[in-house]
C-alpha cells in the first residue's frame, strides 16, 4: 500500500516501485461488514469479462478433432483422410467432422480424360480378375501394361467359359503353390503382381508395411523393426509376456521318398548324421537343428523334421541359403528313382513366438476338432509348464491351493481348457509372469506337436476361454503320468506334406467379408454353414521348439494371415521384426544366423554388404570427420574387414595373390599397412559374391591344417592357399564400456597400428547398461581370457572377458 506521503515525495516523472500495487484502502461494496454481491460484480466487470475471454481462447486452443484427441498408441498417419483408421467407437464423430471439412473446402477439379481413362482401365482389370475368382479359376497375370494384362484375362475368361477348366475349391483364390524338382514362382496377383517379380512378399506384407520399416533382403521384403520405439517394449514383453514375428520368408522344401531307406540316406547326406540316426528323429518326436552339408562341408543352418509314415523330410532353410541348398538336394534326388523334392516356399508359412507366455497366447486362438488326441497332448504340455511354475517359482501358493482343493470333490481339482471352477483366467495367466527358466526350459527337447486347427476367423478370441461341450477335462495337478511317451507322440502330417492334401485344406475357406455377414447371408455360399459352423475349415499345424528358445508354428500359406490377425488381438502380445530377433539373440549371448557366422557364404555376403553400406555413409562425412576417422581406422575397411584380418595373421611372401602384409606395404609413420601397392589385393566392392571366397573358416580340431596353424608350425605354401581359422566368443566388459557392432578386437593395447588385431565384433547388445557382444577371433587366441575391444572410429580400448558361446549363455535372457 502506498501512502500519500510516499507518493508526494516521489519525483515528478519518476517510477513507483513495481512490487507495491496501489489499491483502495477500503472496498465500497462492503458496508457495515456485509458484502453487496451485485455492486461487487459490477465493480469488477472488466476483470470478469477478461477472464471469460481467456477461458474462451483456452477452449479454442484445446484440440477438438478426433485425430488430435486419439491416444498416441491408436494414432495413424492416414486417419486424417481415412475414417477406417480411427477407432470404431469414434468413427461416427470422425465422419461428421470430415463432412464439415469437405463442405468448407472448395470443390476439386474434374479429372482429365487421360486420368479418367486410366481409372476405367484399372476398374475393368479388377472386374475381370474378380469374375475369374468367383468362377474359381486360377489366374495367371503376365507382366506388362494394363492393356496387355486385360487382354490376357479376357482370353483366360473365354477359355474358362468354353471348357471345363480346373476350378479352385474356395472363393478366396487360395491354392497350394508348389513346384516339384524345380524352383517355384510366387503367387499371381492382379493388384500387386508387378511389385513381386523380383522382391517377394510375406503373407502379412501389407499389414507390416503400414507399421514396420521394411528392407529388401535375400529376395524378400522383410519387416525389420516397428516404426515406434520398440526395443525396451520388446525386452519387457519377452520377459513377462510373448512376442511374435512372421517368418514366412524362411524357405521350406519337402523330400518325398518311396522307402524309408532312401529317406534315411537323405538325412545321412545332408545332416550331421553319418550312420545311425537317433530314434527320436525317426519317430518324429524331435527336430534336427544343425548344419546342412554340401559335399561333406558345412554350408548353412537348417531345421529338419522326419515323417516316418510318409517317408518324407521337411526342411526349413534360411532364405539366403535356400536356392543353393535346393540345388544340392535336387542333384542328389536326380541320382535316385522314386525320390522327389518339392519347393514349398509359397505353400507353407511360419510364425515364431518367444516368451514365457508364447504357448498360452497360441492356445488362446487354437480351436481343435472334437476328440483330437494330438491337441490334448499339446494342452497337457502347456498345463505341465504352468505346474512347473507352481513347483519351482511359487511353491507356497501351489501347496496352499492343493490343500484347499483336496477337501473338495474330485471334479473341482480338474481344470478345463482356458478356465477353472477354482481359479480365474487372470490367475492362470499370472502363472506365466516369470522368467522362462522355470517354465519353458522344461520343454527343450522332443518338443514337437501337430494337430488340426480350425480357421481362427470363425470364432473370436474370447470364445477360447469358454469351456465348450467337446472339451475334455484334463488333470492339471496329477503329474504322475507325465513322461516323454505321454507328452510326445508320433505326429501325422499327411495334410501338411502332401500337395493334394494341402490343397484340400482350402476347401470352403470363407473370406473376411463373409465372416462379417450374418449366418443367413453366408448360406448362399455355404449351405451347411448354419448347421456345422465350427467344422467348415481346418488346417494342419506343426509346432516345434528351436534352439533359440522360440516356438515355430508351421502352417499352410494362406492361413498365416488370419492366424496372425487373431494373434495380434491377444492382450499383451507384441509384434517384432528381424532386428528385434537379432536383439534377443545377442542379449541372450546366442549367435544370430547369418550375421555371426562370417565363415559361411550367407554370413560373408552379409558382412560384405554391410561394409559397402558403411563405406557409402563414410563418403558423406565432411573432411574433418574423414580425417579423424582415417587416422584411427586406416587401412581397415569400414565394417568387419576379414581379408585384412587374414593378412595380419599370415606374413606372406611377395608371390601371394590375396594382398600381403610385408615391410614393403608398411608406411614409415606408425607401421600402418597400405592397401595400394599390390595388384591382386581385395577391394571394397568385389564383382560378385560367387567369385570371392570367404577369408575365414570355422576352426575344427580334426583338420590337420587348423592344428598346424594353432601350433604355429604351418608351412608357408600351405597357408597361402587357405583361409584363416576363427572361433566364436561371447564378449562382456570387465568393468565399464559399451561394445558396438563392427568393433575391432586386439590381443593387447600396446601394439603399434593394427599388428595385434585378432578379430571383430559381429553383433553387439542393444542394452547400453549391460553390454554383451558376439565376436569372431583368430583361432590362435581361442584360449585368451582377456582381450581389448576398440569401437570403430574410437581410440579407447575396453578390456573384455572372452568366453565360449556355450558357457556364456545368460540364464536371465534365456527364453
Amino acid at each position: 500500500m502506498i501512502s500519500e506521503s510516499n507518493v508526494s515525495s516521489a519525483p515528478i516523472g519518476g517510477i513507483i516501485d513495481g512490487k507495491v500495487i496501489p489499491v483502495e484502502p477500503t472496498d465500497p461494496s462492503i458496508r457495515n461488514g456485509v458484502l453487496d454481491s451485485l455492486e461487487f460484480a459490477i465493480s469488477r466487470e472488466y476483470e470478469n469479462r477478461a477472464f471469460e475471454i481467456s477461458q474462451h481462447y483456452m477452449k479454442e486452443a484445446i484440440p477438438k478433432s478426433i485425430e488430435q484427441k486419439t491416444h498416441w498408441g491408436l494414432k495413424r498417419k492416414a486417419a486424417s483422410y481415412d475414417v477406417k483408421r480411427v477407432p470404431r467407437i469414434l468413427r461416427s464423430r470422425a465422419r461428421s467432422e470430415k463432412l464439415q471439412n469437405e463442405a468448407l473446402q472448395p470443390k476439386t477439379k474434374k479429372l482429365t480424360r487421360v486420368k479418367l481413362y486410366k481409372l476405367k482401365q484399372r476398374l475393368k482389370l479388377t472386374k475381370l480378375a474378380s469374375r475369374l475368382r468367383h468362377m474359381k479359376v486360377p489366374i495367371t497375370v503376365p507382366s506388362g501394361g494394363i492393356k496387355k494384362r486385360i487382354r490376357s484375362l479376357q482370353e483366360q475368361l473365354k477359355i474358362a467359359r468354353k471348357s471345363q477348366a480346373e476350378e479352385l475349391n474356395n472363393i478366396n483364390g487360395a491354392y497350394d503353390n508348389y513346384a516339384t524338382n524345380k524352383l517355384c514362382l510366387p503367387h499371381d496377383n492382379v493388384r500387386y503382381g508387378n511389385r513381386q517379380n523380383k522382391i517377394r512378399w510375406i503373407p502379412n506384407h501389407v499389414w507390416h508395411a503400414k507399421r514396420f520399416h521394411m528392407s529388401e533382403k535375400w529376395g524378400w521384403n522383410i519387416p525389420m523393426a516397428p516404426t515406434r520405439k520398440c526395443f525396451r517394449e520388446t525386452r519387457r514383453a519377452v520377459q513377462w509376456s510373448a512376442v511374435a514375428s512372421d517368418t514366412s520368408y524362411f524357405g521350406t522344401l519337402v523330400i518325398r521318398c518311396q522307402s524309408i531307406d532312401l529317406a534315411k540316406a537323405a538325412l545321412n547326406t545332408f545332416t550331421a548324421y553319418s550312420g545311425v540316426i537317433p530314434e527320436d528323429i525317426i519317430a518324429g518326436t524331435n527336430v534336427y537343428e544343425g548344419w546342412f552339408y554340401v559335399d561333406d562341408e558345412r554350408y548353412a543352418l537348417i531345421s529338419a523334421f522326419f515323417q516316418k509314415e510318409l517317408n518324407s523330410i521337411l526342411m526349413r532353410i534360411h532364405p539366403a541359403d535356400f536356392e543353393a541348398c535346393f540345388q544340392a538336394v535336387l542333384t542328389w534326388v536326380q541320382a535316385y528313382e522314386g525320390v522327389e523334392v518339392d519347393d514349398c516356399r509359397f505353400a507353407l508359412g511360419s510364425i515364431e513366438l518367444r516368451g514365457p507366455k508364447a504357448l498360452l497366447h497360441f492356445l488362446k486362438i487354437s480351436y481343435h476338432q472334437s476328440g483330437n488326441k494330438d491337441f490334448f497332448d499339446f494342452l497337457h504340455t502347456v498345463q505341465m509348464l504352468k505346474e512347473k511354475f507352481y513347483d519351482e517359482v511359487v511353491p507356497d501358493q501351489f501347496n496352499r491351493s492343493l490343500d484347499e482343493s483336496s477337501n473338495e470333490s474330485s471334479n473341482d481339482s480338474l481344470i478345463m481348457l482356458g478356465g477353472s471352477p477354482d481359479r480365474s483366467l487372470s490367475e492362470m495367466n499370472d502363472f506365466f509372469k516369470v522368467n522362462s527358466e522355470g517354465s519353458n526350459s522344461e520343454v527343450q527337447v522332443k518338443s514337437v506337436f501337430s494337430f488340426i486347427m480350425r480357421d481362427p476367423r470363425i470364432t473370436s478370441v474370447s470364445e477360447s476361454y469358454r469351456p465348450n461341450s467337446y472339451f475334455h477335462f484334463l488333470d492339471f495337478y496329477d503329474l504322475s503320468n507325465v513322461s516323454d511317451k505321454s507328452l510326445h507322440h508320433e505326429v501325422n502330417l499327411t495334410s501338411l506334406l502332401i500337395p493334394e492334401e494341402r490343397d484340400e485344406v482350402y476347401r470352403f475357406m470363407h473370406s473376411v467379408k463373409n465372416r462379417t455377414r450374418s449366418e443367413e447371408g453366408l448360406s448362399h455360399y455355404y449351405p451347411s454353414f448354419q448347421m456345422e459352423r465350427r467344422s467348415l475349415t481346418a488346417f494342419p499345424v506343426l509346432v516345434h521348439r528351436l534352439k533359440n528358445q522360440a516356438w515355430c508354428v508351421t502352417m499352410p500359406w494362406f492361413f498365416v494371415q488370419p492366424t496372425w490377425m487373431l494373434l495380434r488381438r491377444v492382450a499383451k502380445s507384441r509384434e517384432v521384426g528381424l532386428r528385434q530377433m537379432h536383439q534377443l539373440d545377442t542379449e541372450a549371448c546366442r549367435p544370430h544366423y547369418p550375421h555371426d557366422y562370417p565363415y559361411t557364404k550367407a554370413g560373408f555376403d552379409e558382412h560384405r554388404q554391410n561394409s559397402s553400406t558403411q563405406k557409402s555413409n563414410y563418403e558423406r562425412l565432411n573432411t574433418v570427420e574423414k580425417t579423424s576417422f582415417d587416422d584411427v581406422e586406416r587401412p581397415i575397411l569400414p565394417g568387419c574387414d576379414w581379408e585384412f584380418l587374414r593378412c595380419v595373421a599370415f606374413q606372406y611372401s611377395d608371390t601371394h595373390t590375396r594382398g600381403l602384409v610385408t615391410e614393403d606395404r608398411k608406411n614409415h609413420d606408425g607401421g600402418k599397412v597400405s592397401y595400394s601397392i599390390t595388384k591382386n589385393e581385395h577391394s571394397s566392392e568385389p564383382e560378385s559374391s560367387d567369385e570371392i571366397e570367404s577369408s575365414v573358416v570355422e576352426f575344427t580340431m580334426k583338420n590337420t591344417y587348423h592344428e598346424a596353424f594353432v601350433r604355429g608350425d604351418l608351412e608357408t605354401e600351405l597357408a597361402e592357399q587357405r583361409a584363416l581359422p576363427v572361433v566364436q566368443k561371447v564378449l562382456k566388459p570387465r568393468y565399464k564400456g559399451e561394445l558396438k557392432a563392427d568393433a575391432r578386437i586386439y590381443s593387447n593395447c600396446f601394439g603399434k597400428g593394427h599388428d595385434t588385431l585378432i578379430g571383430f565384433v559381429t553383433s553387439a547388445s542393444f542394452n547400453q547398461h549391460k553390454s554383451t557382444a558376439i565376436g569372431v577371433l583368430n583361432a590362435q587366441y581361442r584360449h585368451c581370457g582377456t582381450v581389448y575391444v576398440r569401437n570403430s572410429g574410437s581410440s579407447e580400448f575396453i578390456p573384455v572377458l572372452a568366453t565360449e558361446v556355450s558357457e556364456g549363455k545368460c540364464l536371465r535372457f534365456d527364453f
